[in-house]
Protein backbone atom coordinates (compact mmCIF):
# COMPACT_ATOMS: atom_id res chain seq x y z
CA UNK A 1 0.00 0.00 0.00
CA UNK A 2 1.25 3.33 -1.08
CA UNK A 3 1.61 6.03 1.60
CA UNK A 4 -0.53 8.81 2.23
CA UNK A 5 -0.89 11.01 -0.64
CA UNK A 6 -3.17 14.04 -1.77
CA UNK A 7 -6.28 13.55 -3.97
CA UNK A 8 -4.67 15.68 -6.93
CA UNK A 9 -1.62 12.95 -6.50
CA UNK A 10 -3.80 10.23 -7.23
CA UNK A 11 -5.39 11.59 -9.93
CA UNK A 12 -1.99 12.46 -11.95
CA UNK A 13 -1.46 8.84 -11.00
CA UNK A 14 -4.17 7.44 -12.66
CA UNK A 15 -2.95 5.91 -15.94
CA UNK A 16 -4.06 7.64 -19.52
CA UNK A 17 -5.57 4.69 -20.98
CA UNK A 18 -7.77 4.24 -17.78
CA UNK A 19 -8.81 7.98 -18.32
CA UNK A 20 -9.47 7.65 -22.18
CA UNK A 21 -11.98 4.34 -21.40
CA UNK A 22 -13.81 7.04 -18.88
CA UNK A 23 -13.79 9.57 -21.29
CA UNK A 24 -15.36 7.18 -23.95
CA UNK A 25 -17.95 6.05 -21.22
CA UNK A 26 -18.76 9.24 -20.42
CA UNK A 27 -19.61 10.75 -24.05
CA UNK A 28 -20.97 7.64 -24.57
CA UNK A 29 -23.68 7.88 -21.47
CA UNK A 30 -24.05 11.16 -22.70
CA UNK A 31 -25.55 10.97 -25.78
CA UNK A 32 -27.51 7.94 -24.47
CA UNK A 33 -29.06 10.30 -22.00
CA UNK A 34 -29.86 12.76 -24.80
CA UNK A 35 -31.65 9.73 -26.78
CA UNK A 36 -33.28 8.46 -23.58
CA UNK A 37 -35.07 12.11 -23.14
CA UNK A 38 -35.81 12.46 -26.90
CA UNK A 39 -37.75 9.15 -27.00
CA UNK A 40 -39.19 10.42 -23.60
CA UNK A 41 -40.19 13.44 -25.46
CA UNK A 42 -41.61 11.71 -28.23
CA UNK A 43 -43.77 9.62 -26.26
CA UNK A 44 -45.13 12.56 -24.32
CA UNK A 45 -44.19 10.63 -21.21
CA UNK A 46 -41.80 14.04 -20.43
CA UNK A 47 -44.11 16.99 -20.08
CA UNK A 48 -43.14 19.86 -22.70
CA UNK A 49 -45.69 21.85 -24.62
CA UNK A 50 -45.41 21.61 -28.37
CA UNK A 51 -44.92 25.60 -28.38
CA UNK A 52 -40.87 24.80 -26.94
CA UNK A 53 -38.76 24.77 -29.58
CA UNK A 54 -35.63 22.73 -30.55
CA UNK A 55 -33.13 25.13 -29.02
CA UNK A 56 -35.07 25.75 -25.64
CA UNK A 57 -35.26 22.12 -25.62
CA UNK A 58 -31.57 21.83 -26.28
CA UNK A 59 -31.08 24.59 -23.24
CA UNK A 60 -33.53 22.93 -20.73
CA UNK A 61 -32.74 19.16 -21.15
CA UNK A 62 -30.33 17.91 -23.28
CA UNK A 63 -27.19 20.31 -21.56
CA UNK A 64 -27.66 19.36 -18.25
CA UNK A 65 -28.40 15.14 -19.64
CA UNK A 66 -24.59 15.60 -21.21
CA UNK A 67 -23.51 17.28 -18.02
CA UNK A 68 -24.93 15.02 -15.27
CA UNK A 69 -24.21 12.10 -17.58
CA UNK A 70 -20.14 12.60 -18.10
CA UNK A 71 -19.41 14.12 -14.61
CA UNK A 72 -20.63 10.87 -13.34
CA UNK A 73 -19.59 8.63 -15.41
CA UNK A 74 -16.09 10.13 -14.62
CA UNK A 75 -16.55 10.66 -10.67
CA UNK A 76 -17.80 6.49 -10.74
CA UNK A 77 -14.50 5.77 -12.92
CA UNK A 78 -12.18 7.61 -10.14
CA UNK A 79 -14.38 6.05 -7.16
CA UNK A 80 -13.54 2.70 -8.75
CA UNK A 81 -9.85 3.23 -9.18
CA UNK A 82 -9.32 4.72 -5.63
CA UNK A 83 -11.19 1.48 -4.24
CA UNK A 84 -9.00 -0.43 -5.72
CA UNK A 85 -5.92 1.27 -5.01
CA UNK A 86 -6.93 1.58 -1.09
CA UNK A 87 -8.20 -1.76 -0.75
CA UNK A 88 -5.53 -4.17 0.58
CA UNK A 89 -4.02 -7.35 -0.31
CA UNK A 90 -6.12 -10.27 0.26
CA UNK A 91 -3.89 -12.15 2.54
CA UNK A 92 -4.44 -8.33 4.71
CA UNK A 93 -8.05 -8.43 4.89
CA UNK A 94 -8.47 -8.86 8.55
CA UNK A 95 -6.30 -5.98 9.16
CA UNK A 96 -9.08 -3.66 7.85
CA UNK A 97 -11.19 -1.13 9.72
CA UNK A 98 -14.68 -0.85 9.62
CA UNK A 99 -14.38 2.61 9.27
CA UNK A 100 -12.13 1.97 6.01
CA UNK A 101 -14.59 -1.48 4.85
CA UNK A 102 -17.73 1.05 4.99
CA UNK A 103 -15.56 3.67 2.21
CA UNK A 104 -14.62 0.76 0.07
CA UNK A 105 -18.29 -0.68 -0.30
CA UNK A 106 -19.60 2.65 -0.89
CA UNK A 107 -16.34 3.47 -3.43
CA UNK A 108 -16.92 -0.08 -5.19
CA UNK A 109 -20.94 0.39 -5.39
CA UNK A 110 -20.65 4.12 -6.78
CA UNK A 111 -17.86 2.76 -9.39
CA UNK A 112 -19.61 -0.29 -10.60
CA UNK A 113 -23.24 1.51 -10.81
CA UNK A 114 -21.85 4.26 -12.14
CA UNK A 115 -19.76 2.46 -15.19
CA UNK A 116 -22.78 0.50 -15.87
CA UNK A 117 -24.67 3.69 -16.47
CA UNK A 118 -27.49 3.58 -13.40
CA UNK A 119 -25.87 5.74 -11.13
CA UNK A 120 -27.99 8.88 -12.75
CA UNK A 121 -30.83 7.02 -12.43
CA UNK A 122 -30.40 6.12 -8.90
CA UNK A 123 -29.55 9.78 -7.78
CA UNK A 124 -32.68 11.06 -9.54
CA UNK A 125 -35.34 8.44 -8.36
CA UNK A 126 -33.75 6.91 -5.62
CA UNK A 127 -34.04 3.86 -7.55
CA UNK A 128 -32.45 1.40 -10.16
CA UNK A 129 -34.56 1.02 -13.36
CA UNK A 130 -36.27 -2.56 -13.64
CA UNK A 131 -36.07 -2.89 -9.65
CA UNK A 132 -39.60 -2.54 -8.14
Amino acid sequence: MREKMDSIEYLILIPCWYWTIAFIFGVFYSFRGIVEKMIMIANNQLYLSNQIETWQKVVIIYIQEVILKFLITISSFIAFYVACEIFPSPNQIDSVSPGKAVILIFLFVWGIIGICGYLSFFITRGKIPGIK
